[in-house]
């Protein structure tokens, strides 16, 4: 089953990636690339959040043009 890429969808994987960060927990990865960047992504953001506090005042918007940009 090929997964939606809407942002909503996006949005879901990256705090996937945060939160398996903080637990050490995992999910099964998705097949797409730009869903895999948003979990890498929201696991960086969650080991730099509390160094970086430029990292914790991210809004959605600003995540998803992080995600999207290479794409």
């Amino acid at each position: 089953m090929k997964e939606s890429l809407d942002d909503k969808n996006i949005l879901e994987w990256y705090y996937n990636g945060f939160n398996d960060e903080l637990k050490g927990t995992s999910h099964t990865m998705p097949e797409q690339e730009l869903l895999i960047r948003a979990y890498s992504v929201g696991a960086v953001d969650a080991i730099v959040g509390d160094d970086v506090s430029s990292s914790d005042e991210q809004t959605e918007e600003m995540i998803l043009k992080i995600i999207k940009k290479e794409f």
